[in-house]
């Protein structure tokens, strides 16, 4: 598969993303989020499908074995709100500090309920927020 274009665009990024349950378009959306992050691993810890142009509710994070994808995902919040120092392949070399929450509970279709907690929790925040149309240059961030 082709290594994707990664979307700048900040009237892209602002799309809120729908459900998808078309098992034909997940895998291909899947299959692009990851040879897209594989081809930038040093700096990717997740990837979210309107990142390449596609407004759908899908994501994958960087765990310490590979990416984990993320389809129509629900999250909970449940631990304490902590800083966290983020960048965005969507903007490179720019940083911003937001709250995210310590602790998450994230139900979707592949995965069932998983809870997570650190830096995981925080990527998979930062991710869904982008199937909001939300940014970490939004004042709307998820905590």
């Amino acid at each position: 598969m082709p290594v994707k274009q990664i979307v700048t665009d900040p009237e892209v990024l602002s799309n809120v993303s729908a459900p998808v349950g078309d098992e034909t378009k997940i895998k291909q959306i899947l299959a692009d989020l990851l040879d897209t992050a594989t081809a930038n691993r040093g700096v990717c810890a997740g990837l979210a499908a309107i990142q390449l142009g596609e407004a759908a509710r899908i994501f994958i994070v960087r765990d310490q074995n590979g990416f984990v994808p993320f389809v129509n995902p629900q999250l909970q919040y449940l631990g304490r709100t902590i800083p966290s120092t983020e960048g965005c392949l969507s903007f490179p070399k720019k940083k911003k500090m937001v709250k995210r929450f310590s602790k998450i509970a994230v139900r979707d279709d592949l995965n069932g309920k998983v809870v997570f907690e650190g830096d995981l929790a925080v990527a998979i925040q930062h991710e869904f927020d982008h199937l909001d149309g939300k940014t970490i240059f939004d004042n709307r961030a998820s905590a």
